[in-house]
């Protein structure tokens, strides 16, 4: 019988490529320490992201990705619901003073801990046993710093994180060619604003 996993989900364009390594239609080699054997549990919880229309389209191209893939592999994917407005202002808490800090900074670090947190917490309140994070797959994210947290959060919950490098294999560079073959729209910035130049701190919440 296969183990419930949650992956912590942050756009549809990397989810398309580590789905397919997940769901062993990519190999996972390099990716994974060990072959991957999962029921599949989506948890789209990112309230680093700005603005709240940047997010639900961002969330809704996630459960559109969901519906195609599930019915193109015959699978059922599921996706955790979330809190957006309130967990918000907690992640603006925790991140605003290092809104100067340079990208993959502690600033980052910061962000990637509060989302996997939130999504060990979810796990341990629905006794699933493993957890993984799409995050690893972009160029621009601190891979070494993901695992590093993960595998904390893991000892402390008693709850296995899978360590990941999704950008191994052409991960990247295959999730581009999944977003064209899908039509997954695909963002510009990280989401988080003050990776964003162009958007006026003034005005962000």
């Amino acid at each position: 019988m296969k183990e419930n996993l949650i992956l912590h989900t942050c756009c549809a364009p990397c989810l398309s490529q580590c789905l397919m390594v997940l769901t062993r239609n990519e190999p996972y080699e390099k990716i994974l320490e060990e072959m991957p054997d999962f029921e599949i549990f989506i948890f789209f919880y990112n309230p680093n992201i700005f603005s709240y229309e940047e997010y639900l389209k961002r969330k809704n191209e996630v459960i559109r990705f969901i519906d195609i893939f599930n019915k193109e592999f015959k699978l059922n994917i599921t996706i955790f619901s979330d809190r957006y407005m309130e967990e918000r202002k907690k992640w603006y808490n925790v991140t605003e003073k290092y809104k100067n800090e340079p990208e993959k900074g502690l600033r980052c670090s910061l962000c990637y801990e509060f989302r996997l947190l939130e999504t060990f917490n979810l796990a341990e309140k629905y006794k699933i046993k493993n957890i993984a994070t799409t995050l690893t797959l972009s160029p621009l994210k601190n891979t070494k710093k993901i695992n590093e947290i993960g595998t904390k959060l893991s000892n402390i919950f008693n709850i296995k994180y899978i360590k990941s490098d999704f950008k191994k294999n052409d991960g990247f560079k295959k999730s581009i060619e999944l977003s064209r073959k899908y039509n997954l729209y695909r963002q510009d910035f990280c989401g988080c604003e003050w990776s964003n130049k162009k958007i006026n701190h003034f005005d962000i919440l």
